[in-house]
């Protein structure tokens, strides 16, 4: 949707909030990355994602729009909620809050489920081996929290499988948040060990909300009204009309020719 003039301001100083907390985050995850600044920086990332939907469009917002704004909401509360808890509380906090957070950007991208990968079922199995393997290694840590695992790693693959019907950018988006939540499970539930594992998941989880919200963004924009050009006869006479006449006039009428009797011959 193109933006409104007063708005490009706020959405370039929106974005730069975002470039600034991410580096902060990530620069944290490398270094610190239990300090408070980094969890801080954290929790400010999705707010600077919201700030860049909000200022990139122009009330009243489409029901995409509204959508993609309450799938942040949620996403907010799975990167907040558990900072202030530990253990297993966390992980359920977290994996709870970003389930609603799918389901909502699945309402989003579901009036768009004829364009995606669902049309044809084998380009689907990538995305089901890629649950099913984590699912697997995962089993015997997870415990008790296997069956909000296997739920939460359903409504992943299912948002993922949509949002390719959301163009390259929702398609890339879903795929990089599917394996950002991969690593998140080995992480918690296996003995694996992957080298620079919180950057890479940071850094994965922030391009990807960035290219579900593009995604978002360039679908407004496509379902904005288009203006409608007349063409003919009908459209060559009210380009001649008086721009003086207010628009909700009709057209003055044409002059008449006034016929005057012809002088009889005696």
């Amino acid at each position: 949707m193109p933006m409104r003039a007063t708005a490009v301001p706020s959405n370039i100083a929106a974005t730069s909030a975002l470039l600034v907390v991410t580096v902060v985050n990530l620069t944290g995850q490398i270094f610190t990355p239990l300090s408070f600044v980094t969890q801080v920086s954290q929790a400010l990332i999705v707010p600077a994602l919201a700030a860049m939907m909000i200022t990139a469009t122009a009330p009243p917002r489409s029901r995409i729009v509204k959508l993609g704004l309450v799938a942040l909401l949620f996403s907010w509360v799975g990167d907040s909620l558990p900072l202030l808890l530990s253990g297993s509380a966390a992980l359920l906090a977290m994996m709870g809050a970003f389930a609603v957070a799918q389901m909502f950007y699945i309402f989003a991208f579901r009036p768009y489920r004829r364009r995606s990968i669902l049309t044809k079922p084998i380009l689907v199995l990538p995305y089901l081996t890629i649950v099913g393997v984590i699912l697997a290694l995962s089993f015997e840590g997870a415990g008790l929290l296997f069956i909000p695992v296997v739920i939460y790693a359903v409504l992943t693959v299912v948002m993922a499988v949509v949002a390719t019907g959301m163009g390259p950018a929702g398609a890339a988006g879903g795929v990089l948040f599917l394996l950002m939540s991969s690593l998140v499970s080995l992480r918690a539930f296996t003995d694996l060990a992957l080298p620079g594992g919180a950057f890479i998941i940071m850094a994965a989880y922030v391009v990807s909300q960035v290219l579900l919200l593009q995604a978002i963004l360039r679908q407004e924009e496509l379902n904005m009204p288009r203006a409608v050009f007349q063409t003919g006869p009908d459209a060559t006479r009210e380009s001649h009309l008086d721009a003086s006449q207010p628009a909700h006039m009709p057209p003055a009428p044409m002059p008449q020719p006034v016929h005057r009797p012809q002088d009889t011959q005696v």
